[in-house]
C-alpha cells in the first residue's frame, strides 16, 4: 500500500449502504485494525456518529475522488452544493481537506464475462431474504449496476462482479429456493397456466336412486325375518325390471334385546368341625419285636436260640407292663359300665 495510508479527514467517494444505488461524497472518520476504516457520507449531518459505516480498505464500496465524473455517473454531493457545478478542487478548498491517494483503492479490473442488458437472479441486499429476477444495467471496471426487473431505478444495486450475492438464472430452481417474480408477471403466469389446461368433455350419466334404509327393531323375530324377506322379493323384482345391475344388498343386523337381571340372595352357613390331632405313634419296644420274631420261627418250624439272662430280662420287664396295662383297660372299662 505504499508509505502512507488512509488518514482521518480525507475525501474520497463510496456507495452509500443505506441507498445502495448512490454514489455519494465521503470522509474517513477513524483508521481501525487491519485496514478497517469508519466512512461517513457528507451529504448526512450527525453528532453521535449514527451515520457512520464501517469498510475495509480493499472494499469495492470505497472509490478515489472524481471516480464518478470519469466513468459519467451522477454523484451525490452534500447539502448546499449543485451535482451539475460540483467539483472536487473547489469542495477540497471549502473544506481544508485531503483527497485520499488513487493507489489505496482496489481499483484492478481483470475482467469479467459480464455485460449490460444480461438477466441473472441477485439479492436485495436491503432485504436479504429475497433473491429477485435482475438484469446487468450497466458495467463500470469492477462494479455492475443491478437493476430489479419490475421496480424503479431508485432500487438500484452497485456491487461487485465477484460478489456472492449474484446467481446464474435457474439458479433458485435449481436449489430449491423460492424466486422473486417481477410486479405483475404472477398473474401472467397463472393464466398461461389456466390457458393450457384442457376442458374434459361433459359426459351425461344417469342418475342412480338412493334407497334410504332405516334401522328397525322388533320386539317379534319373526316378524322381522318376514318384513326383511318381502323386502328382498320387491327388489329383485325391481332389479329384473331395471337395466342397470343392481348392488348387493346389505342385512342389517338385529341389537340383541335387553334382558332383566334377577337378583339372588346366596345364604352362607358357617359350620364349625373340630379337626383331632394326629395320634401319637406308639413306640414299639424291642422285646415285642423279638416274640414277634420269634413266634414267626417257631411256626416256620426253626428252633429259636437260646436267649442270654439279660435278654429274659428285658422279656419280664414287657410282660409285667403289658399285664398292667390290660389292668388298666378292665378297670376301665367296669367304671363305665
Amino acid at each position: 500500500m505504499g508509505d502512507r495510508f488512509f488518514e482521518e479527514g480525507m475525501k474520497l467517494e463510496a456507495i452509500d449502504p443505506l441507498n445502495l444505488g448512490n454514489i455519494c461524497v465521503a470522509t474517513v472518520h477513524k483508521v481501525l485494525l487491519d485496514g478497517y476504516l469508519m466512512v461517513g457520507i457528507d451529504a448526512t449531518t450527525s453528532t453521535s456518529g449514527s451515520n457512520l459505516f464501517c469498510y475495509h480498505a480493499s472494499s469495492h464500496a470505497i472509490l478515489p475522488i472524481d471516480f464518478c465524473k470519469k466513468n459519467s455517473i451522477t454523484l451525490t454531493v452534500p447539502r448546499g452544493y449543485d451535482a451539475q457545478t460540483f467539483t472536487w478542487e473547489t469542495y477540497l478548498k471549502d473544506t481544508k481537506a485531503e483527497a485520499a491517494p488513487a493507489r489505496l483503492f482496489n481499483t484492478d479490473y481483470p475482467g469479467h464475462g459480464f455485460s449490460p442488458n444480461l438477466k441473472l437472479e441477485a439479492v436485495d441486499l436491503m432485504e436479504p431474504r429475497l433473491v429477485c429476477v435482475a438484469t446487468v444495467k450497466r458495467c463500470v471496471g469492477r462494479l455492475l449496476l443491478i437493476h430489479f426487473d419490475g421496480w424503479d431505478d431508485e432500487f438500484d444495486q452497485w456491487i461487485d462482479h465477484q460478489s456472492p450475492d449474484i446467481y446464474p438464472a435457474g439458479w433458485c430452481e435449481l436449489v430449491g429456493y423460492q424466486l422473486q417474480l417481477p410486479p405483475g408477471t404472477v398473474h401472467l403466469a397463472e393464466n398461461q397456466v389456466v390457458r393450457n389446461k384442457k376442458t374434459k368433455p361433459f359426459v351425461y350419466r344417469r342418475k342412480k336412486k338412493r334407497r334410504v334404509f332405516r334401522k328397525r327393531i322388533s320386539q317379534d323375530p319373526k316378524s322381522h325375518q318376514e318384513n326383511q324377506l318381502a323386502g328382498d322379493t320387491n327388489t329383485t323384482t325391481n332389479d329384473s325390471q331395471s337395466p342397470c345391475p343392481a348392488a348387493p344388498l346389505v342385512q342389517l343386523k338385529a341389537e340383541p334385546e335387553e334382558r332383566e337381571i334377577v337378583r339372588v340372595q346366596v345364604k352362607v352357613e358357617e359350620i364349625e368341625t373340630l379337626i383331632n390331632p394326629p395320634d401319637q405313634p406308639q413306640k414299639v419296644s424291642q422285646c415285642e419285636v423279638k416274640q414277634e420274631k420269634a413266634e414267626q420261627m417257631i411256626q416256620s418250624g426253626h428252633q429259636v436260640p437260646e436267649q442270654s439272662p439279660l435278654a429274659g430280662m428285658i422279656h419280664q420287664t414287657a410282660e409285667k407292663r403289658e399285664t398292667a396295662e390290660n389292668g388298666g383297660e378292665h378297670k376301665g372299662q367296669a367304671e363305665r359300665s
